[in-house]
């Protein structure tokens, strides 16, 4: 707080008044470091933002992956999204073999029991 000597009275702002042009330029230099600073985030962020697939080489190993399963005759699509860094969500469309034992055969004869 600054005193003024004119009349004695308290001012915490009179030191702004002669700089004024230093006030501007400085919200200016601020507005741009922010500007700045959140295109650069959105930049490395971009690919999150939009929910980026997987690389196609994770989508390869994921390919290979699940063609080794006996059960599987065919991959007819697979989907995936990123939901964090390090977080994936894998969506899988296939065709399995007709000889497939679902373990439900338990099932199957207590509903067909006489």
């Amino acid at each position: 707080m600054f005193v003024d000597h004119h009349n004695g009275e308290l001012n915490a702002f009179k030191w702004t008044e002669p700089n004024m042009v230093y006030d501007a330029i400085g919200s200016i230099l601020i507005g741009l470091t922010l500007m700045t600073f959140a295109f650069f985030l959105a930049r490395e962020n971009k690919d999150l933002l939009i929910w980026e697939a997987m690389s196609k080489r994770d989508y390869k190993v994921i390919f290979n992956a699940v063609s080794k399963n006996p059960q599987v005759d065919k991959i007819i699509t697979i989907r995936t999204m990123h939901l964090a860094p390090e977080d994936v969500l894998i969506a899988l469309e296939v065709w399995l073999i007709d000889e497939l034992n679902y373990g439900c055969n338990w099932i199957h004869n207590w509903w067909h029991r006489e």
